[in-house]
């Protein structure tokens, strides 16, 4: 969405932007981006756009001089062309042959110094590793000391409950006793578990604790 709205400003204020065809020339020039990149197995560094919420001076100038062509490729006439109606034109798969009759030209605004601003595919596949891997980490972390917070009565409580109204399993029962000593740090597998037991059991284990509050009160 950030290049669409970047490219949509750029050609709006274009001398050659005269016909009202603005979404057909981003369009047409967008996939012809995606086109090159995977013909050569590269990618845009979506992250850095993220980050700046802006695209970058080198993928300003190639997006605008795609964009310029693609104009003149809708517009032109062509032996090819079967509708005056320029709009419908686009629709067409002939089109996009059209323009891909013209790579050559097109190709020669992949600049060595735009080229140089893509990722290869096998390095985007790293990058999105490590963004995972160090999302579930945070996520890990972010378990743990909620967990932690808890108070050790809280866990003998439920596993009373537990014990009572529903049929658990011996690990998961011994890992409340385990927690009952108020263990910090829980391993990652223990982690799970215990909020396994909070989403299978804490709301319904918490509205049964209001209720008997309410009653004893």
């Amino acid at each position: 969405m950030i290049i669409w709205k970047s490219l949509e400003k750029l050609v709006q204020k274009q001398d050659w932007y005269t016909n009202g065809y603005r979404a057909n020339i981003i369009i047409y020039t967008l996939a012809y981006v995606s086109h090159f990149l995977k013909k050569r197995k590269l990618e845009l560094d979506y992250l850095k756009i993220w980050s700046v919420q802006d695209i970058s001076d080198e993928l300003e100038e190639l997006v605008l001089n795609l964009s310029k062509e693609m104009n003149s490729l809708l517009i032109d006439d062509n032996p090819s062309k079967t509708t005056s109606n320029v709009s419908e034109w686009a629709k067409k798969d002939a089109c996009w042959g059209h323009i891909l009759g013209h790579a050559n030209g097109l190709d020669a605004y992949f600049t060595d110094s735009i080229v140089n601003t893509f990722l290869p595919l096998d390095k985007v596949k790293d990058i999105e590793e490590l963004a995972a891997s160090k999302e579930k980490r945070n996520n890990d972390l972010a378990s743990r000391d909620k967990l932690n917070s808890i108070d050790k009565n809280y866990w003998f409580m439920l596993l009373d409950y537990l014990n009572e109204f529903h049929d658990i399993s011996y690990t998961q029962k011994g890992l409340l006793k385990t927690a009952q000593r108020q263990t910090r740090d829980f391993s990652t597998k223990q982690c799970h578990v215990l909020n396994e037991i909070l989403e299978n059991y804490g709301d319904e284990f918490d509205k049964y604790s209001s209720s008997r509050s309410l009653l004893y009160s």
